[in-house]
């Protein structure tokens, strides 16, 4: 079916899109000019001033990363779980985002954080508000 095709991509694009800004600091590197550099890293010191969570710990924004990509792999073999999974992530993550302190990010980082939040709109709607939640349903078989 379209539908199903449509939204793999979207699960596709939009993993692929959060691996690119989870790994974007490292790559930013590389990536910026001298004066931009020097600006993100002045503002950078800033960045998770006044979290309650111990959001720059590796175990914290990894265990995130791996369920998330958990998630997104089953979502695109139509899982039914995977996508309570997402939801549940999707909604943990906004609430949990008011106890995570100030976030500084280039204008690179912040379109790929926009648009990761409009995909994942589309697949959450996709998922539970179209005809394709009925494949979710049923028995699991990989379908086209």
């Amino acid at each position: 079916m379209k539908l199903v095709r449509i939204f793999r991509i979207f699960v596709i694009l939009a993993t692929t899109i959060y691996i690119v800004w989870f790994f974007f600091p490292y790559l930013s590197q590389h990536l910026t000019n001298v004066l931009y550099q020097d600006i993100e890293s002045a503002l950078g010191q800033y960045n998770g001033f006044g979290a309650v969570l111990p959001v720059h710990q590796p175990l914290y924004y990894g265990t995130w990363f791996g369920l998330w990509l958990i998630a997104s792999v089953a979502l695109i073999f139509l899982q039914n779980w995977a996508r309570y999974l997402f939801l549940w992530l999707y909604a943990l993550d906004v609430v949990l985002l008011l106890f995570s302190g100030f976030t500084v990010q280039g204008p690179v980082e912040n379109s790929l954080t926009q648009l990761i939040a409009v995909l994942d709109g589309a697949i959450l709607a996709m998922a539970y508000f179209s005809p394709l939640a009925e494949y979710f349903k049923q028995p699991v078989k990989f379908k086209e």
